[in-house]
Formats: C-alpha cells, sequence, structure tokens
C-alpha cells in the first residue's frame, strides 16, 4: 500500500510539472501607455500583483515545498522588491500571489523597456521572467495627411487605408503634424531631436521602403508639421500595403517620449502603362553640322504585357522624325524584356537652300511612346541648344569691271597694221592696270580713275592716227 501511495504521489508531481511551463506567462509587463512618472518631488510607486499562480504554473514546485523568489538584474534606477523571498503551495488548487513594489524614475521611456527578471527556483529548477515597463508619452500624433500625385487625403487615422490609390512612380508625401502635449508649467517638458520615420513594408519586390524626417525640437504645448515623400518603385505589386509611423524625442530629463500610427496605402497598376524613362541629349549644345546623341529608355509599368508598342521621336524644325514599332513589352520588371532602350545619333544640318536656316535657340524633341499603335501613354521632352544660325553662304557672282565693245577704225593702208597693233597692245595694258587695287581720290576709286584715264587715252589715240593718217595723204 505504501509503495502504492508513493507512485501516486510522484506521477501528481509529474504531471504537474507538464503543464507547468504553458501556464506562465513569457513575461512580467508593468505599467501602460497612460503610466506617470516620477517628478522631483513625488516618487510613483507601483505594487502589482505581478503573478498570481497555482502550484501547477511553477516548473518543479512541490506542495508544502518552498518555491525561492529573486530579482536579477535590476537597473540601480529602480527601487525595486518583492512581497516576499518565497512561496509555498498548501495544495494543488489554492493560488499564491507574489508582488513587485517598483519606482517609475523620471528619465523612464515610453516605449516598453526591461526593467530585470525575476528568478523563480524549485528545487533544482529554475525559470526566469523578465520583467518590462512601459510609461506614456507626451508625443503625440495631432494629425496625417497623405497626397498621391497631387491629391490629398486629408484625415489618416489609426488603422485607416489611404483613399487615393498610388500608381508605379508615383510621389507620396505623409504630411505629419506632432504636438507635445506637456503642459506648459512643466520645466522639463521641453523636447530635442524629435524624428519621424515611416515605413512601408515589403513595397520594393519584398523590401521594406524607409524615409524619415529632419530632427526638430519641439516645446511644451507645441506642434510642427514634417514631410516625407516616397517615389512608388517600379518594382511595386498590385496590392494594399501596411505602412507605419514612428516619431521619437527626449524630454529634458532624458526619457524618451515615443508615438507610433499604423494605416494602408494601396498601390494599383494600369491596364496599359508604358511609360518613357529617360529622354536625354548629350552635348545640350551644338553649332551647325555637329553630332549629338538622344538615349531612349521605355518600360512596361502595366499590369499586362503591352503589345505593339510605337514610340515616336520627332521636332520638325531640326528635322527629326523617327519611329520604332511593332514591339512587344513584358509587364514583369525583373525581365529584360520589359524595356526598350537605344541611344540616336543626331545631327543639326546646315540647309541646302540659301533661303532657309535653323536658327539660333533651344529646341525641344518630343518623345511619345503608345500601344495598341495608336493609345499614347506617355510623352517626354529633350531639349537642345544650337548655339549659332545654320545658313548656307550665298554665292557671290563675279560681275566684270567694264564691257569692252570692239570698234572699227578706217586707217590708211601703209599703216593700219601697224597702228591697230599699238592701240590692242595699249588698251590691253590699260584693262589690265584696271583689274590691279588702288587708292581713291575725291570719292573716286582707283580704278575709277583709271577706266576714265585710258578712255581719254584711247580717245587721242584715234584721234592723232586720224591726223597722222590725213597728212601722209596730202
Amino acid at each position: 500500500m505504501e509503495f502504492k501511495k508513493l507512485f501516486l504521489y510522484v506521477f501528481m508531481i509529474l504531471a504537474v510539472s507538464a503543464f507547468a511551463a504553458a501556464a506562465l506567462p513569457t513575461e512580467i509587463a508593468l505599467g501602460s501607455n497612460s503610466q506617470v512618472r516620477s517628478d522631483k518631488v513625488t516618487a510613483v510607486v507601483l505594487t502589482p500583483t505581478i503573478l498570481s499562480v497555482v502550484l501547477a504554473d511553477v516548473p518543479g514546485a512541490v506542495i508544502g515545498q518552498p518555491v525561492a523568489l529573486a530579482l536579477e538584474g535590476v537597473a540601480t534606477k529602480y527601487t525595486a522588491s518583492l512581497s516576499a523571498a518565497s512561496i509555498i503551495f498548501a495544495d494543488a488548487a489554492t493560488p499564491v500571489d507574489v508582488k513587485l513594489t517598483v519606482t517609475v524614475p523620471k528619465d523612464q521611456d515610453s516605449e516598453k523597456s526591461k526593467v530585470g527578471t525575476l528568478k523563480l527556483t524549485a528545487g533544482t529548477t529554475s525559470t526566469q521572467l523578465p520583467i518590462n515597463m512601459e510609461t506614456e508619452s507626451k508625443l503625440s500624433f495631432k494629425g496625417v495627411e497623405a497626397d498621391i500625385a497631387g491629391e490629398t487625403d486629408g484625415d489618416v487615422g489609426e488603422g485607416d487605408k489611404v483613399s487615393k490609390k498610388a500608381l508605379l512612380l508615383d510621389e507620396v508625401t505623409f504630411s505629419i503634424e506632432m504636438e507635445n502635449i506637456f503642459p506648459n508649467e512643466n520645466k522639463e517638458g521641453d523636447m530635442s531631436d524629435v524624428e519621424i520615420t515611416a515605413t512601408i513594408e515589403g513595397l520594393d519586390d519584398g523590401d521594406d521602403v524607409e524615409e524619415s524626417s529632419d530632427n526638430f525640437d519641439l516645446g511644451t504645448e507645441d506642434e510642427e508639421t514634417q514631410d516625407i515623400v516616397f517615389t512608388i518603385p517600379r518594382a511595386a505589386d498590385d496590392q494594399i500595403y501596411d505602412v507605419t509611423l514612428v516619431a521619437e524625442g527626449e524630454d529634458e530629463n532624458g526619457a524618451t517620449h515615443k508615438a507610433v500610427r499604423n494605416f494602408q496605402l494601396e498601390v494599383k497598376k494600369d491596364k496599359d502603362d508604358v511609360r518613357i524613362n529617360k529622354a536625354e541629349v548629350s552635348p545640350s549644345t551644338v553649332a551647325c553640322d555637329e553630332t549629338f546623341t538622344l538615349s531612349v529608355d521605355v518600360s512596361n509599368y502595366g499590369s499586362n504585357k503591352a503589345e505593339d508598342v510605337y514610340v515616336n521621336i520627332f521636332n520638325k524644325d531640326l528635322g527629326i522624325d523617327i519611329k520604332e514599332e511593332g514591339m512587344t513589352l513584358d509587364k514583369s520588371v525583373t525581365k529584360k524584356t520589359n524595356k526598350f532602350t537605344k541611344t540616336y545619333e543626331l545631327m543639326v544640318k546646315t540647309p541646302s537652300d540659301s533661303n532657309k536656316k535653323v536658327a539660333q535657340g533651344k529646341y525641344p524633341i518630343t518623345v511619345y511612346s503608345f500601344v495598341d499603335s495608336d493609345k499614347k501613354t506617355d510623352e517626354e521632352f529633350a531639349y537642345v541648344t544650337v548655339s549659332a544660325d545654320c545658313k548656307k553662304a550665298e554665292e557671290k557672282k563675279q560681275e566684270p569691271v567694264v564691257e569692252v565693245i570692239k570698234t572699227t577704225t578706217n586707217v590708211s593702208a601703209n599703216n593700219s597694221d601697224k597702228d591697230s597693233e599699238e592701240v590692242d597692245k595699249e588698251v590691253t595694258e590699260i584693262l589690265d592696270t584696271i583689274e590691279e587695287p588702288g587708292f581713291e581720290f575725291g570719292g573716286v576709286s582707283s580704278k575709277g580713275l583709271l577706266i576714265g584715264g585710258g578712255i581719254l587715252v584711247l580717245v587721242m589715240l584715234i584721234v592723232i592716227i586720224a591726223l597722222a593718217a590725213k597728212a601722209t595723204s596730202k
């Protein structure tokens, strides 16, 4: 009989131990988000019942045997004590309370932080429970606005979803108004180095995207608005994303105050959404008949495969009209076939017609994208500057200075050949002289003087020859 009783007793201990670990909490939580801190005069003291356990809750506990209690690793800024050094279970059903008395220091952070550890030892079995404390935050969200591509949702509360859907590459701005709710009479309530961090979980192909505000100070009862800007990445999916705003600042006692707001943002892909990522010229300024390059990058951001994609590059004044037709762009941004890229070598040509020109100035080159051949989805501009007018020079025609008309003069048979040769020679010499550069006199050029003199000499020679012929005939 005694052996049987002993067996049953051991069985009960084993059964209690088997279920003990599941009944104990994973932590001992003190305070709350409204727990005040100590000030200079008054110490705020907590005396909570941190544990109310029965025999089955404590690993290794035996009826009538003490379970030792101890605080370990408690920081010196806390004043902490237990209600007893040990507890004893009188039976398996009666609960035993464990109380902890602890002060809340004035530099206690609002975020849950560790105070120390409670150690329970039953025989050779020890169990450790972390002790954590939370206090109130005097840093608060007064309001959150979400602006998506120029459209604003003016009141985004905890757990809300932003009313406007974002598209890929949209700019999203969160305007966040914070306030310090310490009263003005609190001389230690001014906060410094306040910072807001916004995180959109899994936005960039499964990776989180995070942006932060500038640091700023916030006096008691003051307010401050900060903007945090995101660009929805190309790799974002067509889904709803969780957004978390976390604001933190430190008061003059060294306590960190933290505020958190959670809401949702939906990203939507259009069915047909082919966009021009880049349209860029290099160099941006060229002279006549110089070359430059135009780089074009086009991608499919839509939810469907883009068929019959058509890209047109155009500027009438520069004579540019390039067409890329019949392309297919995949919907997956991870595939090379999701985009079209090409670099063109172009030239500002001088017109062949001298009556036309390319004027000095800045010229827009327009890049259009289409799907299904005729549905325009995007357009971008690249600008090239022509540094000077481009015009073909006019051909200058050489006008004859003097038009010589050959005349015939009757002379005697004996002297006619000789005299004619001498006259022709002298006239030729005069005309040759006329072609040479010279001087001006009284506003008349040297060439004009020579022409007039030559004509005069020619007339005189003709007269002399005529008189000589007449004298000979007598």
